[in-house]
């Protein structure tokens, strides 16, 4: 990968996800992001709208942070209701977009992150007008109301046949960024496999890696400068066939069993790794696709940690504009596995941000 440009202050986008018993958004460290994305809004009967009324309370917390530290960006992502409405709208959207500002304002965001990686395809035409006219309303904020303009950036889906919903010529012009969200990328259920490695490993499909992907990304059009990669904190698990065959690729019966904290089939948040390491999994590193991996028994987790979250970060260093981190709250925030807060975002900002010598 060889796309180097000028690199300002890289961006570290750290999606935080409202699970009270995991984090509060008020413990989140306001200086860990250079930017929190809320996950998700909806859109309801046309109107931009939190997703549960509880949700008000780490909105509100969210804002405090930033009396911290002034220069952290809060935005709000939108996915649930979003596609539909861009597809069966009727009339003038300008209505919405008022809305949609009013609403950041009152809770004051910074921007909106519109989630567009969705399974359902979209009319190119109906998207590009939909994104061109929100770009032109929040310009019309800072023309004729003397506002700081509001954030627009999209959440990419990572599919060929999705992307091709896009006009990337547009795009470009209309986002200050965009995130790639490369992970959960293989999926097989009859086999273990890697679902967010940096490089192939043999035979392997180059789209179903984060370098193969982020390139795909920037031959299509969105420019290094915009362009974040995506960091998953979790794990994806499977049950093996068999105790004896426990490498990737091994034949597997289903996804895992549920972790000790979440559980949740198939997930394993970084703190349920490590309770798992410790009790007596061996982990192995593949370092041609940059990707650890555990196995105990017929259990089979690959997931992300330290070190390759370290390797993706200095793989990218200085060629993009930052990453982001899917999600806060499943990423160890109370330091539990060994002591450090945040470990895998920790991990990158040491990467990204110490100059090299």
């Amino acid at each position: 990968m060889a796309h180097l440009f000028e690199a300002p202050q890289p961006k570290i986008l750290g999606y935080y996800v409202y699970q009270r018993n995991l984090l509060q958004a008020k413990d989140i460290d306001p200086f860990l992001c250079t930017h929190i994305v809320f996950a998700h809004a909806e859109v309801r009967n046309g109107e931009l709208s939190m997703t549960r009324g509880e949700d008000v309370k780490p909105y509100r917390q969210l804002a405090t942070l930033k009396e911290k530290n002034p220069k952290l960006k809060i935005l709000l992502s939108v996915k649930e209701g979003l596609f539909e409405f861009i597809v069966n709208y009727r009339g003038n959207l300008s209505g919405f977009f008022k809305q949609a500002i009013i609403f950041l304002k009152e809770y004051e965001f910074d921007g909106i992150e519109l989630s567009v990686n969705n399974p359902k395809l979209v009319d190119k035409s109906s998207l590009s007008i939909f994104l061109l006219e929100f770009h032109e309303a929040l310009l019309r904020e800072v023309r004729y109301k003397n506002r700081q303009k509001l954030l627009m950036s999209v959440s990419l889906p990572s599919t060929r046949t999705q992307l091709m919903t896009f006009d990337f010529s547009i795009l470009r012009k209309v986002i200050d960024f965009a995130t790639a969200t490369t992970y959960d990328l293989n999926t097989a259920p009859k086999k273990t496999c890697y679902h967010s490695p940096l490089h192939t490993g043999s035979g392997d499909n180059k789209f179903f890696t984060v370098a193969g992907l982020v390139d795909f990304f920037i031959e299509l059009g969105l420019p290094p400068s915009k362009l974040l990669w995506g960091l998953p904190t979790y794990g994806r698990s499977y049950r093996l066939h068999t105790v004896t065959q426990h490498g990737v690729k091994a034949r597997s019966e289903e996804v895992g069993d549920p972790g000790p904290i979440l559980r949740i089939k198939g997930l394993f948040t970084y703190e349920e790794v490590g309770m798992t390491l410790r009790n007596g999994a061996v982990r192995v590193y593949d370092e041609r696709c940059c990707v650890p991996y555990l196995y105990d028994g017929k259990l089979w987790v690959t997931f992300e940690d330290p070190e390759s979250a370290t390797e993706k970060a200095l793989y990218f260093k200085d060629k993009l504009a930052g990453v982001a981190i899917w999600n806060l709250t499943l990423g160890d925030p109370k330091g539990k596995i060994n002591g450090t807060k945040f470990p895998i975002v920790q991990a990158v900002k040491t990467a990204l941000l110490t100059k090299d010598k």
